[in-house]
């Protein structure tokens, strides 16, 4: 298992995690319809895009065999409504390596990488019906707002989960 900062040469990798992330974890609270009609090239385009930004970070994660089997995308605070410096756009593992600890490992170098920009809190979004709220209310996680998002025809709910001092979260992993 390699953890590493993620490059352009990642982006079809990163694609099909991404994907692959969002058919298994959404299952339950999107369509078939939508998550069979993700598209790869789009996928891929709109990562080519975000590598373009240099404010934007990948670390990525890969197996023994050197593919992209996750990745946790961060870079500035898009809303800038919260005063958080950071956002961690999202983790993605695929399904089959995931609750093995990676998740933990790609925070700490996402952590790593923000302080070495000297910048201290974050926020992270997460879907309402997506378990994976759970990791960060365990990393120390607050609720600070809710919203709406539109995705897939559906209204469905949106949770902010904000750290106030990134550093904090070492010492929950």
């Amino acid at each position: 298992m390699e953890i590493r900062e993620g490059i352009i040469s990642d982006i079809e990798g990163i694609t099909r995690v991404h994907i692959g992330s969002w058919k298994s974890t959404y299952k339950e609270i999107l369509s078939d319809d939508y998550l069979q009609g993700l598209s790869f090239e789009k996928g891929k385009k709109s990562w080519e895009r975000f590598f373009q930004d240099k404010n934007n970070k990948v670390i990525v994660s890969l197996n023994e065999g050197k593919e992209v089997i996750g990745f946790a995308s961060f870079g500035p605070d898009k809303d800038k409504k919260h005063n958080y410096e950071n956002q961690l756009y999202g983790i993605y593992i695929l399904e089959e390596y995931q609750r093995k600890g990676i998740g933990r490992q790609m925070i700490e170098k996402v952590i790593e990488k923000m302080k070495n920009n000297r910048t201290s809190s974050m926020i992270v979004w997460v879907l309402k019906d997506n378990q994976s709220y759970k990791f960060y209310e365990h990393l120390g996680g607050k609720k600070v707002i809710e919203d709406d998002i539109k995705i897939d025809g559906k209204t469905l709910k949106k949770v902010g989960y904000g750290f106030d001092n990134v550093g904090d979260i070492l010492n929950r992993l």
